[in-house]
């Protein structure tokens, strides 16, 4: 029985399309140059340098990557100076925390901020739907009172 299952599978693979060579062949790895790699590198530093706004130019990699790291380290400077700007403006102390944890409390400050707006929307409304139905009742009143008083004067 194995016998003819395994003769059905290797004509299945014969005709399928699939040899047992192609099979094994695929495994094979292909090794790069020391010039190819160091090639792969420069592209690599200079799509970085491009993302980061870095002239790439002709320079080596030593110099591309230093060019980028500095561009990052100034980058992390904009957004360290941009997140301490928006703490101070929500009244958030930044000393001992951590980035996370100033962006959460900032977060976090918004939130009620927006909370508080709504609420002060909603009683705005309400005090606008008061004040129109208070208005629509005093019209009321008045109307209801000169028809008394018509009804007076016929009298």
């Amino acid at each position: 029985m194995k016998k003819i299952v395994s003769s059905l599978l290797v004509i299945g693979l014969l005709f399928g399309g699939i040899s047992a060579v192609s099979a094994e062949g695929s495994k094979a790895v292909v090794k790069q140059t020391k010039e190819e790699k160091a090639q792969h590198q420069l592209e690599k530093w200079q799509t970085k340098a491009a993302k980061l706004g870095v002239a790439a130019g002709n320079q080596t990699l030593e110099q591309l990557k230093a060019a980028v790291q500095q561009a990052k380290s100034e980058h992390q400077a904009q957004a360290e100076a941009k997140r301490s700007e928006k703490a101070a403006k929500w009244g958030i102390e930044t000393t001992g925390k951590t980035n996370k944890e100033v962006k959460a409390a900032i977060q976090a400050a918004k939130a009620a901020d927006k909370a508080v707006k709504k609420e002060e929307k909603a009683a705005k409304k309400e005090a606008k739907k008061e004040a129109k139905a208070a208005k629509k009742a005093e019209k009321k009143t008045e109307k209801k009172a000169q028809k008394q008083q018509a009804k007076k004067q016929k009298a």
